[in-house]
Order: structure tokens, then C-alpha cells, then sequence
């Protein structure tokens, strides 16, 4: 028997068989080349995102498969490749990097640094346009440095200006927020809370501060508070009103009357002024005796006028605790008393009177009754547009019972605001109390006492429901460190002191007094352009 054998290639030889099974290999092969070259560079741009060098670096990875244009070929080629070697060799081998032209540092400019032109500008056009470079330690990258410049927003709002002393005064740089003074507890602050701020999708958070940039704000927001170990789930937040305080033109007078006491007294009412005038305010302050132009001196009698008195109490003003501080001055001695020393009106309470029995009862101690218009009257005073009460310190350091302090503090905010709006039905009224340094001993007041005074104020504020009597947050936006040091001992080999706060009273200048009155004038400007 013969068999005969024959191979059916469609074109009916052995040559076409070949050569369809070459054109499904030769297709086969191009695809998985492109598919080869693509993993690649997804796999090498990866490997640059997690080096830490970022997506422009990433996106210079290409990918090429030859022959070009050809979608089958038995003998593809796949080439992966960066657009810029220089730069991925240099960190692929590892070879030192070094400054030019005598420079002491290797300077990376990052996405903060403005452009001029196409490019970033160079560092020595940065200090010429907005002043000397602070150099700070990177906590992530030793022997590393930020440079950074202080700078403001412009007016137009796109783009920035140096921070010049009277930039800065106008209320045109950033705002801080340290969230220690905001909690109940100051500890849990430092090691498990962060607080954030949020509006118009602009959310900056922390736990020692961060910054809110006014340019980036909305008329409304939220202040949300969270902790990092228990309870995750829950927030603590507080919705805001935002109002930003802006330069004005025309020099609109502002009568502002001012009541304190030490803290007021040295110097605030000096730099409120400053900062109002900064933003285009003419201001003008009412009262019966001169403040401090001084951080430190008490008796200094060249500031604005007030009625700012060095270690008085809201119950000193209401008359509710007779500790022989202030005394009150009798009708008719209105000018033996404008011609006494500061010593001497410093232990006078100009505002009370004998109560009639017109006069409320619970407003009413040892038979005299505070009574803002009497005092306006006796005086022959203007009525203020803004008054700025800050008390509550002395309140906490000469009342020791919390139910009685409560009470007191109470009826501070409560008869003062009621008497001043009767006097003055438009005036903006603002009731403000400053931080607190922490410390061992600081901390135990703050949770036993200062966080209950403020709870108070607020809680007070808005029981009034009247937007224009307020409760002014300025602890919240002071440091901690803000106040005077003792040096007890300096490394001679490293000049490092060694100190301990030396006044937990008093904000210490520059930085303490300058954050309380940034608060201060910022409410007052923002306040008034609403009126």
C-alpha cells in the first residue's frame, strides 16, 4: 500500500504555511515588546516617585519600540530612557554634588519660589526682591536647609510683596493659631489633638500652630478639633463667621475706649494705635488716664488714653469685691480727679454711682452700680464706636473659689455689656483674655481656672445674642513662650541659656505683646468695617 503525504498552508505549499505562521509570531512579538516597554517605564517612574524626586523627574521617563512604526517584526527592540540622564545619573551613581562660583550651598529651588519669566527666580534675586533668607534646620533631611523670606500678599492679591514692618501692621501676612490654648488640657494638645481650620477647601491643620493665610479664606468655615489615639471617629467643631480686616482709604475716624489692666495698661493701647493707623484708620482713644508707652513700666504716662488700671478685676469695676484696690470717686470731684497723678487715678473707679432704687438689683453691689453713660457724662467724654474689655487674669490670681470666680466673671461681662450698650446702642463691644505660658504650675491654672473664665466669657458673649458684643479669641493666637525669661545659666562652649519664665502675667515684648495687639486691632478693624 502507498500512503502520500501533503501539508495543507492554505496557499497549498509548505512556503505559505511558513509564512502565515511567521506573520502571527512577528505580530506577537511587537505587542509584547510594547507592552514590555510600557511595564518598564511605569516601573522606573515608580522607582523615581518613591526616591522622594518627584513627577516632573518621573514624567522625563520614555519609552520607544523599534522598528519605529511597525506593527509586526520578528526581531523587536524595546528602549527605556529618561529625558534628562544627567539628572537620574547623577543620582543613580551617586556622585557629590557640589556648589559653584564660591557658593556655601547647593540651592534647589522648590514649588514656593516665584518665577521670573520661564524659570524660578535665583536665590540672590529672591533676597534683592524680598529681603535676607532666615535659614531653617529641615527636620527630615540632616545637613539639610530651608531658606525661607518673610513676605506678605500683595493688594491685588496675586502674588507677593516683601514683609515690610508697615506690610505686616496692615494686616496683610498670615495669622497663627496655636492649638494648646484652644483645648482643655494643654498636655493632650501637645501629643494627641490636631486642629484644623477649614474654608473655601482651604483646610491648614496642626498640633504646636499653623498658619491661616487671609487670601485664602471664605466668609465662613470651621474650627474642628480631633484626637490621634481614642475616639477617632469624633470632632469637636465649631462653625465661624469669618471677617478679614482690611486697609482702608479716607482715614475714617475711630473713637475706641479701652478698659483693662496691666496687660492693657503697657503698651497695647501704643500698638493698637500703630496697627489701625497702618490699616488707614485715624484712631482715637477715650478715656480719663493716660497707658504705657512702655512693655514694662506701669506708671509710664505717654500712651493713648483709657481707663487701663495695673491688677484690677471685673468684680473691681462692678464694685462686687470692695479689697481696697479702687475706691469710688464721689459726684462733684470730677476735677480734683482729672488733676491727680496716674499713681494716684489708678485706685479710683470712675464708673460707678450710689444705685437709686430704679436700678437693678442684681447689678447693684455695696449700694453703687456701674453706669457707662454716668461716666461718658461726668467727663464730658465721646461716645466710642469700639470698647475693648480685657480682663479675667486678676479675676483668676485673687479669687481662689471656681463658684465664686465664676460668678464674678459673670457679672463682669454681663453688667459691663449691658451698661455700654445703653450708652452706646451702635457701638461694637469686645471682650478679649490673653494666653497663658505653660509650664508645670501654668498648665494646673489653666485647667483648673483660665479654660473655665474663658468657657465663661464666650458662654456670656453669646447669651447677649447681639453680633456686636463678642468675645475675641487672642489667646488662641498668642505663644506660649511669648512672656519674660529668667537666665539661670549659658553654655560657654555653645551659648545656649538656660531659663525659666520669669512673669506668667504679662506678654514680655517684642513677641508677646506684638501677638496680643495683632488680635486686638485686627477685631477692632474688622468689627468697625461692618458697623
Amino acid at each position: 500500500m502507498r500512503l502520500v503525504a501533503a501539508i495543507d498552508g492554505g496557499a497549498g505549499s509548505l512556503r505559505g504555511y511558513m509564512e502565515s505562521r511567521a506573520a502571527v509570531a512577528a505580530g506577537g512579538l511587537r505587542a509584547a515588546a510594547g507592552m514590555g516597554a510600557r511595564e518598564g517605564v511605569a516601573r522606573y517612574r515608580a522607582n523615581v516617585l518613591a526616591g522622594g524626586l518627584g513627577p516632573r523627574l518621573a514624567n522625563t521617563v520614555r519609552g520607544l519600540v523599534y522598528p519605529k512604526g511597525a506593527t509586526e517584526t520578528l526581531s523587536p527592540a524595546a528602549f527605556i530612557f529618561s529625558r534628562a540622564p544627567r539628572i537620574v545619573a547623577a543620582f543613580e551613581q551617586a556622585p557629590t554634588i557640589r556648589p559653584v562660583k564660591g557658593s556655601k550651598f547647593l540651592w534647589i529651588p522648590t514649588e514656593n519660589v516665584p518665577k521670573q519669566g520661564r524659570r524660578r527666580m535665583s536665590p540672590g534675586r529672591v533676597e534683592e526682591i524680598y529681603g535676607d533668607f532666615e535659614y531653617v534646620p529641615s527636620l527630615v533631611s540632616r545637613g539639610t536647609f530651608l531658606a525661607v523670606v518673610p513676605a506678605v500678599r500683595s493688594k491685588s492679591r496675586t502674588g507677593f510683596r516683601q514683609a515690610t514692618v508697615k506690610r505686616r501692621e496692615s494686616g496683610r501676612g498670615v495669622t497663627r493659631i496655636y492649638p494648646a490654648n484652644l483645648l482643655t488640657d494643654r498636655d493632650t494638645a501637645a501629643s494627641d489633638a490636631i486642629v484644623t481650620f477649614q474654608s473655601a477647601g482651604y483646610a491648614p491643620e496642626g498640633q504646636r500652630y499653623f498658619e491661616i493665610d487671609p487670601a485664602r479664606v471664605g466668609t465662613s468655615g470651621a474650627l474642628s478639633v480631633r484626637r490621634l489615639s481614642a475616639e477617632k471617629d469624633l470632632r469637636h467643631v465649631i462653625p465661624l463667621t469669618i471677617k478679614v480686616a482690611q486697609p482702608v482709604t479716607g482715614s475714617p475716624a475711630l473713637p475706641i475706649h479701652m478698659i483693662g489692666d496691666s496687660i492693657t495698661n503697657r503698651q497695647q493701647p501704643s500698638l493698637v494705635r500703630d496697627l489701625l493707623t497702618a490699616l488707614g484708620y485715624a484712631p482715637s482713644f477715650i478715656g480719663t488716664v493716660p497707658s504705657s508707652g512702655s512693655a514694662t513700666s506701669s506708671t509710664d504716662a505717654s500712651g493713648p488714653l483709657g481707663e487701663c488700671r495695673e491688677s484690677r478685676a471685673f468684680s473691681d469695676y462692678t464694685y462686687e469685691d470692695l479689697d481696697g484696690e479702687v475706691v469710688a470717686l464721689p459726684a462733684g470731684q470730677e476735677a480734683a480727679y482729672m488733676a491727680m497723678s496716674k499713681a494716684d487715678k489708678l485706685t479710683i473707679n470712675p464708673y460707678v454711682r450710689p444705685s437709686t432704687g430704679s436700678d437693678p438689683v442684681e447689678n447693684v453691689f455695696n449700694g453703687h452700680i456701674f453706669d457707662f453713660a454716668f461716666y461718658l457724662a461726668r467727663f464730658g467724654l465721646p461716645t466710642p464706636a469700639v470698647v475693648w474689655i480685657n480682663h479675667g487674669t486678676n479675676d483668676r490670681s485673687e479669687e481662689s473659689n471656681l463658684t465664686t470666680l465664676m460668678r464674678q466673671v459673670d457679672n463682669g461681662v454681663r453688667i459691663l455689656a449691658a451698661s455700654i450698650r445703653a450708652a452706646a446702642p451702635n457701638a461694637v463691644i469686645l471682650f478679649g483674655m490673653p494666653a497663658m505660658p505653660m509650664g508645670v504650675n501654668a498648665d494646673l491654672n489653666f485647667t483648673a481656672e483660665n479654660r473655665f473664665i474663658l468657657a465663661k466669657i464666650i458662654e456670656r458673649t453669646r447669651a447677649f445674642g447681639d453680633a456686636r458684643i463678642r468675645a475675641v479669641g487672642a489667646w488662641a493666637h498668642m505663644s506660649a513662650d511669648g512672656y519674660p525669661f529668667d537666665v539661670s545659666a549659658v553654655n560657654a562652649a555653645t551659648g545656649v541659656a538656660t531659663t525659666t519664665i520669669s512673669d506668667g502675667l504679662h506678654p514680655a515684648a517684642p513677641t508677646g505683646r506684638a501677638q496680643l495687639a495683632a488680635v486686638t486691632a485686627a477685631a477692632i478693624a474688622a468689627a468697625f468695617q461692618e458697623m
